[in-house]
């Protein structure tokens, strides 16, 4: 029995409008807010970065772009029979049969090429951590994601990769404590994001959900619900650690806001029309948009205020 989805769009629609809607969708573009962590280094440094700085880390962030679309369309190729249970997943091209494997797979070649020689070319560092993020995600598709835990941590370790290739390229000391204690906190709050994402598989798929990924036959609402306040507790420790080094007390102070937003998503993944898509939730929930605002706007205050004194 064909179980594929109705098409997006109507048989009246032109082939060329077609094409192009679903070579977009296939890229995941919605995604790409995920690479914005290639900027948080901006936000460490306290101050406000050069034309220079600012034109290396958009490069830097279009080419993370480039890559996670890459392993996107692996990803879509390899799970696509398992992504036809799954209620939204099952919409994707591959899954609803609208891009052809052939097509998929020429794409892929083509894009993660590209990326990956550009990425050498433009920094002999920033090749790297796309080539790492290549790996780390080839093995995550393959096998990885199939283990309790290590798929959460694979997850974590690209956007932790992402936050790396920012400090490199803004020439922040990576092996100073306040970079390290950030980065130990980024890898805490996406393990964190993660695995509320993994508590609403396990709502949304209910006994479909071994079938749709093999390391949801291990988790249970139960454990995660134990688990969660470990990864809170440890994201916090961190953040607090991470700005009592940033030696700025209105940096201290920014601990609040990022515990009212940890304290919100675990509000709205309660809510069903937030479950499975955490990025979306900054795009639906204004009281997160302010408070990332409001958060960065911390920031910006604490680099005026270091402007101002001349440091």
């Amino acid at each position: 029995m064909d179980v594929r989805p109705k098409p997006y769009f109507s048989s009246s629609a032109s082939l060329e409008s077609k094409q192009i809607c679903m070579g977009l969708a296939i890229l995941r573009p919605r995604q790409w807010i995920k690479n914005g962590f290639v900027f948080l280094g901006i936000l460490l440094q306290l101050r406000f970065p050069s034309w220079s700085q600012i034109i290396q880390v958009i490069i830097g962030a279009i080419l993370f772009c480039g890559i996670s679309s890459t392993i996107y369309i692996f990803n879509d190729l390899i799970d696509f029979e398992k992504d036809r249970i799954h209620p939204e997943k099952q919409k994707r091209p591959i899954a609803s049969g609208q891009i052809s494997k052939k097509v998929a797979i020429s794409l892929m070649v083509v894009l993660g090429t590209i990326t990956l020689i550009s990425g050498y070319f433009f920094n002999r560092n920033c090749g790297i951590i796309l080539t790492v993020y290549v790996l780390v995600n080839i093995m995550y598709s393959l096998q990885l994601k199939e283990y309790i835990f290590i798929d959460l941590f694979c997850i974590s370790v690209g956007f932790t990769l992402r936050v790396l290739l920012g400090f490199i390229l803004l020439g922040l000391p990576i092996t100073e404590y306040k970079c390290l204690w950030f980065l130990l906190f980024i890898m805490f709050f996406t393990l964190f994001i993660g695995l509320g994402k993994r508590k609403s598989e396990l709502i949304i798929l209910s006994a479909q959900s071994s079938s749709h990924r093999g390391s949801l036959k291990q988790y249970s609402l139960e454990l995660i619900s134990e688990v969660m306040p470990i990864l809170i507790t440890c994201t916090l420790i961190t953040y607090i650690m991470y700005t009592i080094e940033s030696k700025n007390v209105m940096i201290v102070f920014s601990t609040v806001f990022l515990l009212y937003g940890i304290l919100r998503y675990q509000y709205l993944y309660n809510n069903i029309y937030a479950l499975g898509k955490p990025e979306n939730i900054i795009f639906i929930d204004r009281p997160m948009r302010i408070c990332i605002l409001v958060w960065g706007f911390i920031y910006i205050g604490a680099a005026i205020e270091r402007l101002i004194a001349g440091v």
